[in-house]
């Protein structure tokens, strides 16, 4: 009970914190090419489901079949799953070889095996929001998938104050307990961040950064919203355990035959991260 009564405290504060703290998007260096200094870099993003996880997808005739449920174990030959029950339907966990599965979300949210059917297939814009700790001034970056970005940014030590993974219908991952990440951004230079690839790593490999995530869908926000108070706490509920161990693995890549769009000197940008306690 007390978990849900956090998750309810903590989907209620990240929507206040979002139609309240809606920062300046950064501008890009083509639209202010006189700019002192830029921050730039590549965006990859691996396919997720919209879905909530974790999901499996049969192989069938026509399209491929979606089923939600518990994803009880993996191995070498398929993967058993306890199918949710549907109307009164009580349905027993049922072991699915590879060969009858189209693709495999487990709880996290990845994809562990095969594909993700188009329809469902997602990936995500990428929204940083960022504390210049020497102006105390908000900003982001919105970089979009499987492209390169260059906006300008003013001098001063960085810190990240917000991470989100934003899909389709304005559905969002947002980042929660996030480690403390900082840098420096120095004028005169490009401040070149990297080749960021979002989920094409697990949490388990060296040099990942794993960001656990609430799911917001605000298509189901704006269904409960005409409840009010009573939609909002049932959104809620339904949010934080269907978000229940969701997360986006990070990991950053820099490439030495990088060209910067703004033509200036490069400089790594160092990071800094302290994972959190």
């Amino acid at each position: 009970m007390k978990s849900k009564i956090f998750a309810i405290c903590l989907i209620l504060v990240l929507s206040f914190f979002n139609i309240g703290c809606a920062h300046k998007e950064l501008t890009k260096y083509v639209d202010d090419k006189g700019c002192l200094a830029t921050i730039e870099g590549n965006y990859y993003k691996g396919i997720s489901s919209t879905i909530d996880p974790p999901n499996i997808f049969l192989k069938m005739p026509k399209a491929p079949k979606l089923l939600k449920g518990k994803l009880l174990s993996i191995d070498s030959k398929g993967v058993t799953f306890d199918q949710d029950n549907v109307g009164f339907s009580d349905e027993e966990a049922m072991f699915y070889p590879y060969d009858t599965l189209y693709g495999v979300i487990d709880t996290t949210g990845a994809l562990i095996y095969g594909s993700v059917p188009e329809y469902y297939a997602v990936q995500h814009k990428l929204e940083i929001e960022l504390l210049n700790q020497t102006t105390k001034e908000f900003a982001r970056l919105v970089l979009s998938p499987n492209e390169p970005f260059a906006y300008c940014i003013k001098e001063g030590k960085y810190k990240v104050a917000g991470i989100k993974f934003i899909g389709k219908s304005d559905i969002e991952d947002i980042g929660t307990d996030l480690p403390e990440i900082t840098f420096e951004v120095v004028s005169g230079i490009t401040n070149y961040l990297g080749n960021i690839y979002v989920d094409f790593k697990s949490e388990n490999d060296e040099n990942v950064i794993v960001i656990p995530c609430n799911r917001n869908n605000e298509g189901r926000s704006a269904a409960l919203g005409m409840f009010g108070l009573i939609g909002a706490v049932a959104n809620a509920v339904a949010t934080g355990i269907e978000s229940s161990g969701l997360q986006h693995v990070i990991h950053i890549e820099r490439d030495k035959n990088f060209l910067p769009e703004s033509n200036k000197p490069i400089k790594e940008v160092s990071l800094t991260i302290k994972k959190p306690e």
